[in-house]
């Protein structure tokens, strides 16, 4: 399975994992021309941008490679604060807003299988 399917499905995992919560989806996948972010929910009165990871299950490239909020990296994180305040004029709010992490562990079948879900709240300082 490549990479962008694998995306594809922790998204809609994620998804699920936070109207389960109680958040209300505003958007998925939002472009702002290199930049992305993969989901935009509002909770409680405050906007949340959310970036999701998902990886299959393997124990050996968690020690190599570490978990996948490692893949956030600083550039990415800019990217992330950029597209948010873009979203945020284009809406024409000053809500208050945060930046979440979501890894989601797969199982190697085909389909895949979520193993469990970490949902990381402020995970990324504007």
């Amino acid at each position: 399975m490549n990479t962008r399917a694998k995306g594809t499905i922790g998204e809609t995992y994620a998804i699920a994992y936070l109207e389960g919560k109680g958040y209300r989806i505003l958007s998925c996948n939002k472009f702002e021309k290199h930049e992305e972010i993969d989901i935009v929910a509002e909770t409680e009165g405050e906007r949340v941008f959310i970036e999701v990871k998902a990886r299959t299950y393997n124990p050996k490239n968690l020690a190599r490679f570490g978990t996948p909020r490692n893949a956030v990296t600083p550039s990415k994180r800019v990217h992330l604060l950029s597209c948010a305040r873009k979203f945020n004029l284009a809406h024409k709010t000053n809500k208050p807003y945060r930046f979440d992490i979501i890894e989601v562990f797969l199982s190697a079948g085909d389909p895949p299988e979520v193993i469990d879900i970490f949902h990381m709240e402020d995970a990324i300082r504007a």
